[in-house]
């Protein structure tokens, strides 16, 4: 009978190894491929279901309302996708929280069985009791005559068993490696929190960024049509001329190529002034191709001078950066877990407590008068306990490693951080501070060019400027018109940039908001 089943067995192994070898040297392409396109297109077309499903339907805004500059920072926020993983963090980092001061609460754990089974107990036994026989005592004369004996015994029987148990456990001290934990938890909740804000900010600033890189393009759209129609002025004032016998033809031509020129630099400007307007469609999270009404930002408006010293600026942004508070938090939890793994060195004690009952019924076989056993047992206890880990090779020791190490490379990234800032505050101050400069220098600029391209024209009409000197002057007015847009568009990105940098970027850093304001007096920066 064993060969037969080895016989058997040796026939499936041969089957299984000869299925396995034609399966290895198959042609035949895996489930989702085609020996012509590779794989199938289905997890793809799976996979974009899910990214769809994974962006949640946003109101769009109202076409028939004129957006303003805070307007699109504020629709930015609430739409922007950055902004809403950094809450989804900041949630967790809550969840977190509570997870490490849930330590400080018992553990209470119910069981309940219900089952049975079989049980069948074997004795053999084998005793010579003729020792015993010789003893002079009771046991002697009892056992007088005996011999060797033996014996068995073969008891089966079914059962059926009930039982439920609560146990508690309450960790009572513990050299303060639970509050290190909760310490090291608030402080990742204040980073996740200071990230958050610095989510907001960092979406403020590219809308901003956005707002003036689009109402540069627009302002140079403007002095593109200012100079086309400053062009065809021109070469309508060439042409009569022309007619009267007072210009030469190479003059005409020269206007009339002049005017061209500028209508190709018009069209340039305003397909840069669509493709801006995109961008920043982009940075306040608007649906493609929405089209809104946006109110251009008085640049005008802003005061003309920076009144807060450069070292105030810089006192503020270390105070008040939250990408900068967020890394000291980060420290602080480092330094939290620090503590907690050294705690971890020393004894725990707790409160173990257990109450349980049970109850199992047999039904015994074979065995006549013997037909059932049933017992009950209750258990209730209570421990104070006692638990210090003496060695546990090295992982204790190995993990303060890696945190001081962990804490080592926190502490240099605040130190970077602190050093980056500083030198990016003191970057933008001087950016703002020349901005204002090339601001005031472009309005003065924008003036004299006017002036002059009237007095050419003027004096074009009556025989006293040549074509050239009337062409540049109109060269000359294009110039400061585009330098007086770049100059506007440079000055609100460097006041975006050095808000950003003080950390006080928001709605309301251009005014109204008080975000740049002194402390100490009533003073608004722009």
């Amino acid at each position: 009978m064993l060969k037969s089943r080895l016989r058997r067995l040796a026939a499936l192994l041969s089957i299984n190894l000869l299925a396995t070898g034609c399966a290895a040297v198959s042609p035949r392409p895996l489930v989702g491929e085609s020996p012509a396109n590779g794989r199938a297109p289905v997890p793809k077309i799976q996979l974009a279901t899910r990214v769809e499903q994974a962006l949640p339907p946003l109101a769009p805004p109202d076409r028939d309302v004129v957006y303003d500059l805070p307007a699109l920072i504020d629709i930015a926020q609430r739409h922007n996708a950055a902004t809403r993983i950094a809450w989804e963090h900041a949630r967790a980092a809550a969840a977190a929280v509570g997870l490490a001061e849930a330590q400080y609460y018992p553990t209470l754990a119910i069981l309940a069985s219900y089952g049975g089974g079989y049980w069948d107990l074997g004795v053999d036994t084998r005793a010579d009791l003729g020792e015993l026989a010789n003893r002079d005592d009771a046991l002697g004369a009892l056992l007088a005559g005996a011999g060797e004996r033996t014996g068995n015994l073969d008891v089966a029987a079914t059962y059926t068993r009930a039982g439920a148990s609560a146990n508690l456990r309450w960790l009572l001290f513990d050299f303060g490696s639970r509050s290190a934990a909760v310490e090291a938890s608030e402080m990742n909740l204040a980073a996740a929190n200071l990230t958050f804000d610095t989510a907001h900010q960092l979406v403020a600033f590219s809308v901003v960024e956005a707002f003036a890189h689009w109402q540069a393009t627009t302002d140079h759209e403007h002095a593109a049509e200012v100079s086309l129609q400053a062009a065809r002025t021109v070469e309508e004032a060439a042409a009569a001329r022309y007619r009267l016998g007072k210009l030469t033809e190479p003059d005409l031509l020269q206007a009339k190529s002049d005017a061209l020129a500028a209508a190709y630099a018009h069209e340039t400007a305003r397909a840069a002034a669509e493709v801006a307007y995109v961008h920043l469609a982009q940075a306040a999270g608007l649906s493609p191709g929405t089209q809104l009404l946006i109110e251009r930002f008085q640049i005008e408006e802003l005061p003309a001078t920076l009144e807060v010293p450069l070292r105030e600026f810089i006192a503020r942004a270390l105070a008040r950066r939250p990408d900068l508070l967020a890394r000291a938090a980060s420290l602080e939890a480092h330094d939290a877990n620090l503590r907690r793994r050294r705690a971890e060195y020393l004894p725990k004690i707790g409160l173990l407590g257990r109450a349980s009952w049970s109850q199992m019924n047999n039904s015994i076989r074979e065995v006549p008068g013997l037909e059932d056993i049933d017992y009950g047992l209750e258990n209730y206890a209570a421990f104070l306990t006692f638990e210090w880990s003496i060695f546990d090779g090295f992982a204790r020791l190995s993990a303060e490693r890696a945190t001081h190490a962990a804490r080592a490379a926190a502490r240099a990234e605040l130190d970077n951080a602190r050093d980056r800032v500083i030198a990016e505050v003191w970057r933008d101050y001087v950016e703002t501070r020349n901005a204002i400069a090339r601001r005031e220098s472009a309005q003065a600029m924008v003036r004299a060019a006017n002036a002059r391209f009237n007095s050419a024209l003027e004096g074009f009409d009556q025989g006293l400027v040549d074509m050239p000197g009337l062409l540049l002057a109109r060269a000359a007015q294009a110039q400061a018109e585009r330098a007086h847009a770049e100059s506007g568009a440079a000055l609100l990105a460097s006041l975006a940039r050095l808000a950003l940098g003080a950390g006080e970027m928001g709605t309301g850093f251009l005014g109204g908001g008080g975000t740049l304001d002194r402390t100490d007096s009533t003073t608004r920066l722009p």
